[in-house]
């Protein structure tokens, strides 16, 4: 028998089962957890998109490059880079109908309302 870290697919699939790390760390701790994380990421991903978007003006600028050239390639390339890593997570946990919906919605968006 094969040991799996977190659990048997046929326990995974039970929606009372609880992995052993889960029942190592006591309740409070993982709400504490869960809140930490849930409003950090998002401060997170709006500071790298600013950084990003800033870094990408500085260094435009530095090259010469015309504002047009900026909002087309590397603005835009950033701006996509979450949907690129929704698409990447659901493509790795093998959901294919989140990353093709999230592909299919993000350009049908982008050719109707921005383009």
């Amino acid at each position: 028998m094969t040991r799996h870290a977190i659990g048997t697919p046929e326990q995974l699939r039970d929606p009372n089962y609880m992995p052993p790390l889960y029942r190592a760390i006591p309740l409070g701790v993982q709400h504490v957890l869960a809140m930490f994380v849930s409003n950090v990421t998002p401060a997170i991903i709006i500071a790298g998109g600013y950084i990003l978007v800033d870094a990408a003006i500085e260094l435009a600028a530095r090259l010469g490059v015309s504002d047009e050239v900026i909002g087309l390639t590397v603005v835009a390339a950033g701006t996509s880079a979450p949907e690129l890593a929704t698409s990447a997570i659901a493509a790795f946990r093998k959901e294919s109908d989140i990353a093709l919906g999230n592909v299919l919605g993000s350009n049908i968006y982008n050719i109707f309302f921005i383009g």
